[in-house]
């Protein structure tokens, strides 16, 4: 069977994640995930997670705002699953102030430097994704993410 969601990403964003997690599913499942961009009810896939689990992800770095679907499907002939869908999305302006980072002031490209990140106000046992944008005088030059895990 397959199973159709709708997300709407609202504009600016920065980078979208879809993700199923082995934990998150009632049994051994293999779920897969398949995004698609539907502008005026008309879709086309974008992107595909088809692992051998339901450990799943997938990463859309400047989705198109709109319209989103994504799709999950079980193993052909199997009784289906419960499972829980995990989406985020954030712009590159997202700060919600929860987040410190202990780090220097500037570096040289080919740096190696190590920072000390902290976020504070998160609910325990979830799951969460951040990001730290890294910029020059000319803009964005590129962005970590990060999975955030609670205990």
């Amino acid at each position: 069977g397959v199973t159709a969601h709708g997300l709407t990403v609202p504009p600016g964003q920065l980078y979208l994640r879809i993700a199923l997690f082995d934990e998150f599913t009632d049994g051994a499942d293999d779920l897969d995930l398949y995004l698609f961009y539907c502008p005026n009810n008309q879709c086309v896939q974008v992107a595909q997670s088809g692992g051998l689990t339901s450990d799943e992800e997938i990463d859309v770095v400047l989705p198109q705002a709109g319209e989103h679907g994504y799709e999950t499907d079980d193993v052909a002939g199997g009784p289906g699953a419960n499972y829980s869908l995990f989406t985020w999305s954030f712009g590159l302006s997202d700060d919600v102030g929860n987040l410190a980072v202990t780090a220097p002031s500037g570096v040289s490209e080919g740096d190696h430097i190590e920072l000390d990140v902290n976020w504070a106000s998160l609910d325990p046992g979830m799951r969460y994704l951040g990001a730290i944008s890294h910029s020059t005088p000319n803009g964005l030059y590129g962005f970590t993410v990060m999975n955030i895990r609670t205990p």
